[in-house]
């Protein structure tokens, strides 16, 4: 047990320190952030209306505009332009030497370690989903309502190329907002009948934008994880078979154990 123990603590202490040896060595590493300039919107909704594909043009317009609340009052050119300046502040943060299409001409002439990350492709997806709220009494007797609240999903494709080993690699990720729900069964103590209140703070334009910046903060996060969790795997010794995941805080500068998964790496 305890050479088990010592075994454990000596693997977490080998892929610590290669952690830190990767978030002390990628200082000033050139990355050259590209980014479509086309947001792609999608109504959910419309995919469950049947055989909705085979209507004429005038009755899809139409029926999307009934089930439409948000996707034609975001600003494509804002909520892009946004995501890009948030993901290059987050990688000046981390510490990186960012380019961009003004100076891609100079990136390509650097002959040294660097990166190329390219948001390929965004989407902004509209849709319903129905909640349960619930709740048990006396053990065994469980009450529940079905609330229907309206969700935003906004959809990330990265393309993060390494030019050192000449290799892309796709990231996928994805970020919800919804209407929030606030519910509460009650019983009455006299007849025991149950009762349920509730208030639902409807999703806005604003939350859409709120997301957009939380989400790309994030995904620059994810994409340092990424490198991070590379390098360990790539320089520990090949008898460690399964290699602790690390994570970063640029806040506190803080290496911890990675407990979320991280981004979805698409197989090309």
């Amino acid at each position: 047990m305890t050479i088990l123990l010592l075994a454990l603590l000596q693997s977490c202490s080998v892929e610590r320190q290669l952690a830190k040896d990767f978030v002390k060595n990628k200082k000033n590493i050139p990355v050259l952030l590209l980014s479509t300039d086309k947001l792609i919107l999608t109504n959910e909704k419309l995919k469950k209306i049947n055989d909705f594909e085979n209507f004429s043009i005038s009755k899809q317009d139409s029926l999307w505009i009934v089930n439409t609340l948000y996707l034609d009052s975001i600003n494509d050119i804002l909520i892009i332009n946004n995501i890009y300046n948030q993901l290059r502040n987050s990688l000046i943060e981390l510490g990186f030497k960012v380019y961009g299409n003004d100076s891609a001409e100079q990136f390509q002439q650097l002959k040294q370690e660097k990166y190329q990350l390219n948001l390929a492709q965004i989407e902004v997806s509209e849709d319903i989903f129905t909640y349960r709220d619930q709740e048990t009494f006396f053990n065994n007797l469980t009450y529940y309502q079905d609330n229907n609240l309206n969700i935003i999903n906004l959809n990330y494709w990265f393309e993060l190329t390494d030019f050192s080993s000449n290799t892309t690699k796709v990231l996928y990720n994805t970020y919800p907002v919804s209407d929030e729900l606030v519910g509460r069964f009650s019983m009455n103590p006299e007849d025991y009948t149950v009762s349920y209140k509730y208030k639902i703070t409807p999703l806005n334009t604003n939350d859409i934008y709120m997301l957009a910046q939380t989400s790309s903060k994030k995904n620059i996060s994810l994409v340092f994880e990424y490198l991070l969790n590379t390098y360990i795997k790539q320089n520990i010794s090949p008898y460690y078979l399964n290699p602790k995941k690390f994570a970063y805080d640029v806040n506190t500068g803080f290496l911890y154990q990675a407990i979320e998964e991280g981004f979805t790496i698409i197989e090309q």
